[in-house]
């Protein structure tokens, strides 16, 4: 079972099928591979990934059949039948979780670019954007959760991937540090080095040009320029401080922007040796009782759009507009070559996290932004109207009389309110306003029919009782 308080646990279930959070399914409901277990259990980290996996469900499923398909074996022994009996039930209990909601990953998407269309009319001129899809799968934030090496970084709402800005900033940074330090041309450099001060700011320990024992640069800033380590100072003067300065781009998260392929998978690393309790126990490889337990992580399926967004947060007190824009501009660049070339969270070097920046889906990004905005714009307007109109209704319902107001009630009913108004007004139970007001639609043009219908048809039980009435309020009604 999951460690959980007593009372949660009888609300949300010993393995807490009832969470529907996915964000909560990484960070806290998490099945142990020894607490809750009367052995260690091995599947504890794939199942924990699996199951908040888009299609959790089905792949629980299968491992609880592939566990009934040995628990009948007719060759299988005592031991790893009971194992398999408690894998097969820990496995149908966590596969009771939900399935995605695709209204929450269409909603995610909506307030996505809903987020990217007001930062582009609040900063005008002093914000870039881009969409970028991933060309391979993404590890981002593997080692910050509960499991060990097997987190990810989820919208705690919506429970949808999503890449810090704290991130992108990282990887940027870097990408800038490198190309400094690569730079051949001095001149060229130099500039290089003033943009990333300015984008990314510095500490004034950036600015220590200490080395530790193996004489390596202590700080990022150093070891760019290790070569030349008079241009720190030189760009710091030029800034016009040596102290701590705060970046002058802030680096955004990336939100999805397109349910395409927007999905968390499970990764799977089997290992093909034996283990060490394998080892130590005498088990060799082959050997039915051998636990090769694949170890699982989450990823976001390749495909997946995300938007990226720049803001220049304050202006240079010693640059233009000019300068504002160019600044922009080479945050952006170093932006779009670092996800594209180096890529960005876990495993890099093995082909995960890079990007392309599709400009056809930057394109439509910005035509559906367009379009939701009109679409909003519309609504805001019906509103707008509807909000005039019901206005303009309270007033001139508030210049009526009572009998006015009473009568237009009246004449609104179909031939069934009508009647049982009329039984209303035989058994007293009107004021004398309403009362006078029915007395006033009955004897309308409109209602010529249904008084024929009553003095032939239906005189003792409407008509008499009705014309009793009228008399009394001094009322001809024939």
């Amino acid at each position: 079972m999951i460690a959980q308080a007593h009372d949660t646990r009888e609300v949300l279930g010993a393995f807490a099928s009832k969470v529907e959070n996915r964000s909560l399914l990484f960070e806290k409901y998490v099945l142990a591979k020894t607490w809750g277990h009367e052995a260690r259990f091995h599947d504890a980290n794939r199942f924990n990934v699996i199951r908040a996996a888009s299609g959790g469900k089905q792949l629980l499923t299968e491992a609880a059949n592939e566990s009934e398909g040995k628990i009948k074996g007719l060759n299988t022994k005592e031991h790893v039948r009971e194992e398999h009996q408690y894998r097969k039930k820990v496995a149908d209990e966590l596969a009771k979780i939900r399935e995605d909601d695709a209204s929450l990953v269409a909603l995610r998407v909506k307030s996505s670019l809903t987020s990217l269309r007001l930062l582009e009319k609040s900063y005008p001129g002093r914000h870039r954007t881009f969409v970028g899809e991933l060309g391979g799968r993404l590890l981002i934030n593997l080692a910050g959760g509960v499991q060990e090496n097997a987190g990810i970084s989820l919208d705690r709402c919506f429970g949808m991937p999503l890449i810090p800005g704290s991130a992108i900033k990282g990887v940027s940074r870097h990408h800038a540090l490198w190309e400094i330090r690569t730079c051949e041309d001095q001149q060229h450099r130099k500039q290089l080095l003033f943009s990333a001060m300015l984008i990314f700011g510095f500490g004034s320990q950036d600015l220590e040009l200490r080395e530790n024992r193996n004489k390596e640069s202590v700080t990022n800033w150093a070891w760019s320029v290790e070569d030349s380590p008079e241009l720190l100072r030189e760009a710091a003067k030029a800034i016009g401080t040596e102290d701590d300065f705060k970046g002058l781009v802030s680096f955004l998260p990336a939100a999805p922007a397109s349910e395409k392929n927007l999905r968390i998978v499970a990764e799977g690393i089997t290992p093909h040796t034996a283990q060490r309790d394998d080892l130590r126990k005498g088990i060799k490889a082959g050997d039915e009782t051998q636990t090769l337990i694949p170890l699982a992580f989450p990823a976001v399926e390749r495909g997946s759009q995300f938007a990226f967004g720049l803001v220049l947060n304050r202006s240079w007190a010693g640059g233009d507009e000019e300068e504002n824009q160019r600044i922009l501009s080479q945050a952006l660049n170093w932006l779009q070559n670092a996800i594209t070339g180096t890529g960005i969270g876990a495993k890099t070097s093995a082909g995960y996290g890079w990007f392309v920046v599709d400009e056809q889906a930057e394109e439509a990004r910005r035509k559906e932004a367009e379009n939701l905005a009109a679409e909003e714009a519309r609504k805001a307007e019906e509103r707008r109207l509807a909000e005039e109109t019901k206005h303009a209704e309270e007033q001139r319902l508030a210049s009526l009389s009572p009998i006015e107001r009473f009568v237009e009630e009246i004449e609104k009913l179909d031939d069934n309110g009508f009647a049982e108004k009329a039984r209303e007004v035989i058994s007293g139970n009107l004021s004398e306003d309403e009362t006078r007001a029915f007395f006033s639609v009955l004897t309308s043009s409109a209602k010529k029919e249904r008084r024929k219908q009553w003095k032939k048809k239906k005189a003792a039980q409407f008509w008499n009782p009705l014309e009793e009435v009228a008399s009394k309020l001094n009322i001809e009604i024939s």
